[in-house]
C-alpha cells in the first residue's frame, strides 16, 4: 500500500504551488485534502489494497464528483491500481462520465468467476484507473452478503479501490455492507445539510459497524482568490 500513501503524499506537495493549481479546480483540490492524512494513515498500515466508501447523507451532494476526482488523483502519481466503481443503480451518472457499459457489472463477472477486467474500462487519459459498474441495469438484484468476499477480491488486485455509493438515507447504501469496507468518507454539501442530519446519517453507518475515516465538505464558498488562500 506504499504506493497510494506515496502519491496521496506527492499530490499534496505538487499542489502547494499556486501555479500548479488552476483556479478552476482550486476548491475541488482543497476538498479533497481534507481526508489526505487518514487515507495516509491507512494506507501506510494496511498490507492489502484498501476499499473506501464515498457517500452522501443525501442525493446532490457531490459524492460522484469527489469520488471520481480522487481516483484519478490517486491513479495519476504513482503507478499504482486503483478502481473506480458506480454502485448507484438508479443513476449510474459516474458509469455515463466514463462511457461504461451499464447493462451488466462486476458483481456478476465475480459470480461467474470470471475475470474482473472483463467488467472495467481503463481511462483513457490515466492508464492506472479503471473504471466500472457494481450492478448494471440488468444485474439481478444484490445481495449484501456478497460483498465482503468481493471487497477481499478487490483488495487483493487494486492498490485503492473508490465505491461512488448511493446515499445514505436512500435504501440502498446499506446493502453495499460498510462495514466490511476499510473506511467511509463522508461528502457534505456546504450550506445544505442541516448538523443533526449529518449526525443522523453518521451514526446510522457507525451503528451497522462503518468506520468514517473523514469528511469533505463540497461547494464551499470562498471571498478570496485561491492562490491566496493556499499561503493563508
Amino acid at each position: 500500500m506504499s504506493k497510494i500513501y506515496e502519491a496521496l503524499r506527492r499530490h499534496e506537495k505538487h499542489t502547494t504551488s499556486m501555479d500548479d493549481v488552476p483556479t478552476s479546480r482550486g476548491p475541488m483540490v482543497r476538498a479533497l485534502e481534507s481526508v489526505y492524512p487518514n487515507v495516509y494513515r491507512l494506507a501506510k498500515e494496511a498490507g492489502h489494497g484498501l476499499v473506501l466508501h464515498f457517500v452522501a447523507s443525501s442525493a446532490g451532494e457531490g459524492a460522484s464528483t469527489l469520488s471520481s476526482e480522487f481516483a484519478l488523483v490517486a491513479a495519476r502519481v504513482a503507478d499504482s491500481r486503483v478502481l473506480l466503481v458506480d454502485a448507484d443503480r438508479s443513476q449510474l451518472a459516474t458509469a455515463a462520465k466514463f462511457g461504461c457499459s451499464t447493462d451488466l457489472g462486476i458483481v456478476d463477472q465475480v459470480q461467474t468467476n470470471g475475470p474482473l477486467e472483463t467488467r472495467v474500462i481503463r481511462d483513457h487519459n490515466n492508464t492506472g484507473l479503471q473504471i466500472g459498474v457494481l450492478c448494471g441495469q440488468n444485474s439481478p438484484p444484490l445481495s449484501r452478503k456478497t460483498m465482503p468476499a468481493l471487497y477481499e477480491q478487490l483488495r487483493a488486485n487494486y492498490d485503492l479501490t473508490i465505491i461512488d455509493c448511493p446515499a445514505i438515507f436512500s435504501d440502498r447504501y446499506f446493502e453495499l455492507c460498510p462495514e466490511a469496507a476499510d473506511g467511509v468518507v463522508l461528502v457534505v454539501q456546504a450550506e445544505r445539510s442541516r448538523p443533526e442530519i449529518i449526525r443522523q446519517a453518521q451514526a446510522l453507518v457507525e451503528n451497522a459497524g462503518g468506520r468514517f475515516i473523514g469528511s469533505i465538505l463540497n461547494r464551499r464558498h470562498t471571498y478570496i482568490p485561491d492562490w491566496l488562500y493556499r499561503l493563508l
